[in-house]
């Protein structure tokens, strides 16, 4: 009797590890994309060239487009709810902040398929297909992400997850004014 007891203690011990060691896993996996996504480049980083096909042919060149002035890139994937989400704030930003006020949008593309004009993909003047290396260089390890870069190539401002009306929103248009101001006083 004392042996069959002993031998079931045992069985719940081990039960119970494998549980928490389930348990911590699954936690870890769970945390592992978010950690990854903040991660990526943060304010005041240098970002890296990007040089990209673009939706409608040709090649997109990143560091041309800072020249004419700040630049919001928006990555996301087709079948991304938050992406779609995000969609008013950005077509809010591109009519406040557009060309005509030198703030040019950009959407990479990240996952399967071409890049295409998607009705349910946040709206932008350029539409890229992005690819692993690129996603990897941005610190871009699910979407959306959101980076606005200054003239100068470094990041204003980040958001990752879904943009929505809000203080991340307030906060994007902060940064787009400063920056506007700054390139105005520059000329």
């Amino acid at each position: 009797m004392e042996d069959r007891t002993r031998k079931m203690g045992v069985r719940k011990r081990k039960r119970a590890g494998a549980a928490a060691l389930f348990l911590v896993t699954v936690l870890w996996l769970a945390a592992a994309p978010l950690t990854a996504s903040a991660a990526g480049m943060g304010v005041g980083d240098s970002v890296p060239s990007l040089s990209l096909r673009a939706a409608e042919g040709g090649v997109y060149d990143l560091r041309a487009e800072l020249e004419t002035g700040p630049v919001l890139l928006a990555f996301v994937s087709p079948k991304c709810t938050p992406c779609r989400e995000s969609r008013p704030v950005l077509d809010r930003v591109a009519r406040a902040y557009g060309p005509a006020c030198g703030l040019s949008i950009v959407s990479v593309l990240l996952g399967y398929g071409p890049a295409s004009s998607d009705p349910e993909l946040p709206t932008s003047e350029r539409l890229l297909q992005g690819d692993e290396a690129m996603a990897q260089a941005y610190g871009v390890f699910g979407t959306p992400v959101f980076y606005l870069v200054g003239r100068n190539g470094t990041v204003l401002w980040k958001h990752v997850g879904r943009l929505v009306a809000g203080p991340a929103e307030r906060a994007l248009d902060d940064a787009i004014d400063a920056e506007l101001a700054a390139t105005a006083l520059a000329r």
